[in-house]
């Protein structure tokens, strides 16, 4: 196992395969495109898109959340899906405080 930096990949050095060493320079492109996107909706929003990229079987919801609610008490129902790129609002909103808060000490 090596830590050097590399933009070459060499499979005596990487313990990845060459797809998944390749994959995150495709990660930058593939969030700006997606932060543009908007949603279809046939009376508000016609020329919106149909994302086909995202698999969630909401069929399932009513066999898994269950299960879920069993297993972790308090699991919210909106966590069985994909969650915003960005992150949840709320994570974001404590992430923000706590670091006014701890690191810039209310001043930046």
């Amino acid at each position: 196992f090596s830590t050097q930096q590399t933009d070459i990949y060499d499979p005596s050095v990487h313990v990845i395969s060459k797809r998944g060493f390749e994959a995150p320079r495709f990660l930058p492109q593939y969030l700006s495109d997606a932060g543009n996107i908007t949603a279809f909706d046939q009376s508000s929003n016609p020329s919106g898109h149909v994302s086909l990229s995202v698999a969630e079987n909401k069929m399932n919801e009513d066999l898994l959340l269950p299960k879920y609610q069993e297993a972790f008490q308090g699991f919210p129902p909106e966590l069985i899906y994909y969650q915003p790129t960005k992150g949840q609002p709320e994570l974001c909103s404590a992430l923000a405080d706590f670091m006014n808060e701890h690191i810039s000490k209310g001043t930046y």
